[in-house]
């Protein structure tokens, strides 16, 4: 099954960095290839209920022809 976020700019502060992997299931998990280290990060949410208060601190880049928008976990 293809994920729609595979492929997203996604932001931690100063950090940007890229979804690589998806795993969906009662978690959502995000893999994210960050820009400046090797090391994947994780966005952890919630499919089934409010999602951990971590998750906010990440931001996501709906439209690549628009880079000042950013949206909230």
């Amino acid at each position: 099954m293809e994920s729609d976020w595979l492929g997203t700019r996604v932001r931690k502060g100063k950090r940007y960095g890229t979804v690589i992997e998806d795993s969906d299931g009662p978690y959502g998990i995000l893999y994210v290839k960050m820009d400046d280290s090797n090391k994947k990060e994780t966005i952890v949410m919630y499919n089934l209920g409010e999602d951990p208060p971590e998750v906010h601190a990440w931001e996501w880049q709906p439209y690549k022809e628009k880079p000042e928008l950013w949206y909230r976990f």
